[in-house]
């Protein structure tokens, strides 16, 4: 009778691991999605993120974007790009928790763009800054569309810095660097902020990782991305399974940010190291990271590695800074701001900002 009870209990967890097996998020190149790319109707609702709209336009994600929630978006960035689970995890639960909603909400792609989200920011390759509306209203929705004047001046640096086609972290970081200039030279002329910088250098290393590695990516899977906010399957990109995790992306995005100096030094302070965007991209709630790894279980993901990772970047946030490197950065952008008037272009705000520069 026991051997039977103990036999019995044995099929049970066999069958509990091959349902957990079965439903795990799997990276599938030839994922018959990549070929099925749709763009959004007229009463679809779209993000000002390509990347999230490249996902609900080849059904990643809910074709008409809306019933989204965290789970699924981390399932998709995961299934569609490859990125590894734990990045987009922390950036929607935040976004979630900034903008006082549940963890386990259901919202729209266009939600995203709300201002308490705390997620869209000035100086994008791809729009145009907007004059935020008043409240938590949301964005026009054309704030959300594809603009080709900005992406124009980013991608005419990235001819301009890539080689053989390839664009590096270093090149995509002047791209960034050359709309952040042309961004405090037109209307409205806001600010970019510390968290523009960090979200900036986020999202750049982001697709950079994905679309390639860190030495960087093709410029046609950019642009395709960016353009069509289409998947480059059609042009030879495949998906690498946990591309982009947390640490690959801090390091890509502090390296961003070597690129020039008006990318280091923002309006209201430094972001130059690895640390500050460590700082800026995660929660400062106490349990945050206990929810993430909540979230990445329920969207099925088991992986060990995954979760270890997540524990040496907050012992890394817990240990601060290394003061050497801080007080050399803050240093740089306390002697621009002394020099302010003697160089540079008229920025936001009366705000000079530095010619181009490494």
């Amino acid at each position: 009778m026991k051997s039977h009870a103990t036999s019995t209990i044995l099929l049970s967890l066999l069958a509990s691991s091959l349902s957990l097996a079965e439903n795990a998020p799997k990276v599938n190149p030839d994922d018959p999605r990549y070929k099925s790319w749709k763009p959004a109707g007229p009463n679809d609702i779209r993000s000002a993120c390509p990347g999230l709209n490249s996902l609900a336009n080849h059904g990643f994600l809910p074709h008409d974007g809306a019933n989204i929630t965290a789970v699924s978006v981390i399932r998709a960035a995961f299934e569609g790009f490859g990125m590894s689970p734990e990045v987009p995890a922390i950036i929607v639960l935040k976004g979630l928790e900034d903008a006082k909603l549940p963890l386990d909400a259901t919202f729209t792609l266009h939600d995203a763009d709300r201002k308490s989200w705390e997620i869209e920011h000035t100086r994008s390759l791809s729009r145009d800054d907007v004059t935020p509306p008043s409240g938590d209203e949301l964005p026009p929705k054309a704030a959300s569309l594809f603009q080709k004047r900005p992406w124009d001046v980013a991608l005419a640096t990235m001819k301009k810095c890539s080689f053989l086609g390839h664009v590096s972290v270093r090149c995509i970081g002047k791209a960034r660097a050359a709309r952040v200039i042309d961004g405090a030279n037109r209307p409205p002329k806001a600010a970019y902020d510390r968290a523009s910088a960090a979200h900036g250098a986020v999202e750049a290393a982001r697709v950079m990782l994905t679309l390639g590695n860190k030495a960087g990516a093709k410029l046609k899977y950019l642009r395709s991305i960016f353009e069509k906010e289409k998947f480059p399957h059609d042009l030879g990109w495949r998906p690498t399974p946990y591309s982009g995790d947390i640490s690959s992306m801090l390091e890509s995005a502090a390296k961003t940010q070597k690129a020039d100096k008006v990318l280091r030094c923002t309006t209201n302070g430094t972001v130059a190291t690895r640390f500050d965007v460590i700082e800026l991209f995660e929660s400062s709630r106490p349990g945050f990271i206990v929810d993430v790894k909540k979230f990445l279980k329920k969207a099925g993901f088991e992986n060990k590695s995954i979760f270890e990772e997540l524990d040496k970047v907050e012992k890394e946030k817990k240990d601060g800074p290394k003061k050497s490197k801080k007080s050399d950065s803050d240093s740089e952008c306390k002697d621009e701001k002394d020099d302010k008037g003697k160089k540079g272009k008229k920025g936001e705000k009366g705000k000079n900002y530095p010619k181009s520069s490494p």
